[in-house]
């Protein structure tokens, strides 16, 4: 009966480095050519993968700025994806598998038919990415309705907690 709306934002990650000079410290001038600089930066350990949804999301970027005096800055932005791969061992619960069932009966008039009965079940209710989800579909079908076809949806659905 009402909307209510929540905004907020978390930082996973904060890190400065820089590749030359230093903050507040004296300019340094860049010769002209091609320079190359590298850095390494370590993530967290339980740091979250990104997402991106209607109502949210989690990304990640490294910025580069290159400081020009008495001049515009030049800053660039380039986003970067975290996968995480949690051990699903860890999680017993998930090693439990999943099964539904639907009952229907049809009706004509004032008489109704048998129950056609539909059960659907996976072995697992928890998946690593890029695993096979294994679907076993049985029917009972005491109606004397024809099936035509069997559609299989699959939803991802997503709970905003703090």
């Amino acid at each position: 009966s009402e909307t209510v709306h929540f905004e907020g934002k978390d930082v996973y990650l904060n890190s400065r480095t820089y590749l030359f000079g230093r903050d507040g410290g004296d300019s340094m001038e860049v010769q002209a050519g091609t320079h190359r600089y590298e850095f390494a930066c370590q993530l967290p350990p339980f740091i979250p993968a990104s997402f991106e949804a209607n109502l949210g999301h989690i990304r990640y970027n490294v910025e580069a700025c290159l400081d020009v005096p008495w001049g515009f800055d030049k800053e660039f932005k380039l986003q970067f994806t975290v996968v995480r791969n949690d051990d699903l061992n860890l999680f017993p619960q998930l090693k439990v598998p999943c099964k539904g069932e639907e009952i229907r009966k049809f009706c004509c008039m004032f008489c109704q038919s048998e129950p056609l009965i539909m059960t659907a079940s996976i072995p697992f209710s928890g998946y690593a990415r890029g695993q096979i989800i294994k679907i076993y579909i049985d029917y009972v079908n005491k109606s004397d309705v024809e099936i035509e076809r069997t559609k299989i949806n699959l939803n991802r659905v997503m709970a905003y907690t703090r």
